[in-house]
């Protein structure tokens, strides 16, 4: 039976569980800061990720970036989870390709405006009455 995109996903949302299941710890103007950060630090700690699939130890606001990127990936997989996986292509290889190469391609501010603006606008109201 082929691999799905699908397998993939499951993995990804057990991560953003693990990492997101306490609550982080930063003040509202730098969670705002670290929700678009796309850094050079985050690119190294999944790099890290991808080969030993263990996080290296993640500040406040790497975490809040990892989180990010996952969140991402997970809505990619989500589109794509009944795609068979190209049997050439190594997990590892993938899921380190998915949150840097994807995270970069996406632009954090354009996944953020997409993914977290609707939220604030649903708990704030859209300030039109």
């Amino acid at each position: 039976m082929a691999k799905t995109y699908g397998d993939h996903l499951r993995f990804v949302r057990h991560e953003v569980d693990r990492l997101g299941d306490r609550p982080l710890g930063l003040s509202f103007r730098s969670f705002l800061e670290g929700l678009a950060r796309q850094s050079d630090e985050g690119d190294d700690a999944c790099r890290v990720f991808a080969v030993t699939l263990e996080w290296p130890p993640l500040s406040e606001h790497l975490r809040l970036e990892v989180l990010c990127r996952l969140s991402a990936a997970e809505e990619w997989l989500e589109h794509c989870s009944e795609h068979e996986v190209p049997e050439d292509e190594s997990g590892l290889e993938f899921l380190e390709s998915l949150l840097i190469e994807y995270w970069r391609d996406v632009a954090p501010w354009n996944w953020c405006e997409a993914k977290i603006l609707p939220m604030f606008s649903a708990v704030w109201g859209t300030g039109e009455e």
